[in-house]
């Protein structure tokens, strides 16, 4: 399972959906201001602040015991989808988008991530450098509906994102990956990453 900042991943995401209604020719009426999905109800083809909670899909797979705050939080967090707790016998190979595409400043933890996954997922062949590995979603592409999340006119969406960030970020580092069901590669490294959702991207601040 892959986690990503959660602005980044708006951003992301976003672009990704605006992209799609290009390529398949639908109506460009229908792309919405970002600034109007603020609710957390309210979602435009999978894109949502409430999508940006990954904790609560996280919680529903019992790996961790709940408390009855955290369940009733969980429920109650949204209307856009059922929330049950579904237990599973699989273990989960926990990682973000950072550690799986890297930045080229450490090639040796860049190995020892991608040696973590062959090995949770019992393949016999290492696999190449997944850096340079073509994406099939990759778009060079630009289209005047992109957003730009930096841009002023989105600090309220990333101050939302922001608080979500925190509050999911904790609840994974002190709860969740302490499950034996859930395998991380380079825990220290792991827990740096998710320490900066509580980070702007944009301007490199801390929300209070």
């Amino acid at each position: 399972i892959g986690v990503r900042h959660p602005i980044l991943w708006f951003q992301s995401f976003y672009n990704y959906r605006v992209a799609e209604v290009y390529r398949k020719k639908e109506d460009l009426s229908t792309i919405p201001d970002p600034n109007k999905i603020l609710s957390k109800n309210i979602q435009w083809k999978e894109v949502s602040l409430s999508y940006a909670r990954f904790d609560m899909f996280l919680k529903q797979l019992a790996k961790v015991p709940l408390d009855d705050n955290e369940l009733k939080e969980m429920v109650l967090s949204d209307k856009l989808w059922p929330k049950r707790i579904s237990p599973n016998n699989f273990k989960i190979f926990l990682y973000t988008t950072e550690q799986l595409l890297g930045d080229g400043s450490n090639s040796t933890r860049q190995f020892r991530f991608q040696e973590d996954l062959q090995h949770f997922l019992r393949l016999e062949s290492p696999f190449p450098d997944i850096r340079g590995v073509h994406r099939s979603n990759e778009n060079n592409a630009t289209h005047p509906e992109y957003m730009d999340i930096c841009s002023e006119k989105f600090d309220r969406l990333r101050r939302v994102l922001l608080r979500q960030g925190r509050i999911s970020s904790r609840w994974i580092l002190k709860k969740f990956i302490k499950s034996d069901d859930v395998v991380v590669s380079d825990v220290d490294h792991f827990r740096e990453l998710l320490k900066t959702w509580g980070t702007d991207p944009c301007q490199k601040h801390k929300v209070e």
